[in-house]
Order: C-alpha cells, then structure tokens, then sequence
C-alpha cells in the first residue's frame, strides 16, 4: 500500500494497535461493514495524521473550490475514533446513520 500515514505513532488521533476481531466488532456494534481499504490502514496504523491533507472534489466548500481537508483519519476504540461518530453527530447536529472518518466539528 501507498504511504498514507504521517509519522506521529503518538499523534492526537492515533489510537491503540487494533485487530480483525475488534474491527469485526466495530462493525457489528455500528451496523456496518468497513471498507476493505480502510480495514487495511487500521490494521497498519489505528488512525491519525496522513501524508496528505486533502481530498478533490467537483463540490466548493468552505475549505476550497476543489477540494476538501482531510488531514487525519479516525482510528477505532471503545468510545474514541469511529466509535464517537452518534454522539458527535448528535453533537453536531448531523443526520444519523452516519460513521464519521474525519473531522473536529468545524
């Protein structure tokens, strides 16, 4: 795979080295089933800072007109990372069913 992590092992968003049965978990517990790629940097590193920080798209936002930031990727763990995503959705006032992979609420 493509590097895609900062090296910052200790970073705000890196989390606990994680397995595939706490992925498999993860799923069940979200109702969702993750994306084999995202599984695979998980497993390499359990979220935090990338390489590189944003993401095109054909949509302007407030960051830009053709792309989005997307710094760090949330990682999984009891009540940290993905596994925050209902109540920060509530938080945020987002719509629900959502699992969130990035961001601070801004």
């Amino acid at each position: 795979m493509k590097l895609f992590w900062e090296v910052d092992e200790e970073g705000y968003y890196t989390l606990k080295k994680i397995n595939e049965a706490e992925i498999a978990k993860a799923e069940k517990k979200l109702g969702v089933t993750f994306p084999n790629t995202y599984k695979k940097l998980i497993l390499e590193q359990n979220g935090g800072y990338t390489i590189h920080n944003a993401f095109p798209t054909t949509h302007s936002n407030s960051w830009a007109e053709d792309h989005i930031q997307f710094n760090h990727l949330l990682g999984i763990a009891e009540d940290e990372g993905i596994m925050d995503s209902a109540y920060l959705i509530k938080e945020w006032e987002l719509p629900e069913g959502l699992v969130l992979i990035n961001g601070d609420g801004h």
